[in-house]
This record gives C-alpha cells, structure tokens and sequence, in this order.
C-alpha cells in the first residue's frame, strides 16, 4: 500500500512515503538548482575531470544538501582514498573550525574563491587540511 502525505510534515528521511510538494516547494527547489548551477559554473574553470595534480585525481561531482541548502560536491581520489568536497557560496554566519572528526572521518574547512570549501575523509588530516586549503586557492587548480 503507497502512503501519500504533506511533503512539510514528512521526515527528512526516506520512509517509502510518497511526499506530495506544493508550488512554494518546486520554487524553492528551482533556486536551488539555479545556485548549485552557478556554484559549478564558477568551479569550471578551477577544475579539470580527471587531470591527476599531485595525485588527486577529480573523479565525479553530485548536488548534496547540506543544513537543508543544496551544495556542489566535488569527489576526488587520492591512493585509495575517496574525499568529498562540498563546495558553496560563502556565508556570513561563523565558519566551522578548520579541523574536526566526526565519527571517526576528519572534517576540513577552508574559504577562498568566494565560496566555503569543507572536505570529509578518511585521509589523514594533514593531508586533508593540506588539500581543502589548496583547492580553495584560485590559483592551485589547473586551467583548462
């Protein structure tokens, strides 16, 4: 049996409940992807798919939320660590620390180019402190 209800009073999970939007929601959706567009649109020309640097290799990117706002998110390899970049505009509100680990993955902040830049793996936290602060650079990433 399919259950349909109000997609403001449903969970933020996925519950196997069909969520019915209203016209507020899809606006609010559609801005969404216009900021993530535009957040990618800037990132264009700071990266290069599958340009090793370094050893960093870009392999993919997605749209995330993160505190309920969409994100851009880059995914990047080094050796046989995966690391997820999520990258959007800066804000005014206070930044995270620099470094943290949460549940057991390190957590690296950065801003630069405009935009925050927070980086999760299980890297090592130099190396991924090192990497965060080097992509937040305009200047580290290869032009195309």
């Amino acid at each position: 049996m399919i259950n349909y209800l109000d997609a403001t009073l449903a969970p933020l999970k996925n519950d196997g409940q069909i969520k019915l939007h209203n016209q507020a929601d899809f606006a609010g959706m559609h801005a969404a992807g216009r900021l993530v567009a535009e957040c990618l649109d800037e990132l264009d020309a700071m990266v290069v798919p599958g340009l090793p640097t370094e050893g960093v290799t870009l392999v993919g990117g997605r749209v995330d939320y993160v505190d309920r706002h969409p994100v851009a998110t880059l995914v990047y390899k080094i050796r046989d660590h995966n690391i997820d970049v999520f990258v959007r505009p800066e804000s005014a509100r206070a930044p995270p620390s620099a470094l943290r680990t949460v549940r057991g993955f390190n957590v690296a902040h950065a801003t630069g180019s405009g935009m925050d830049w927070l980086a999760v793996s299980d890297l090592s936290a130099v190396e991924l402190t090192s990497l965060v602060h080097r992509l937040s650079r305009e200047d580290s990433m290869p032009k195309p």
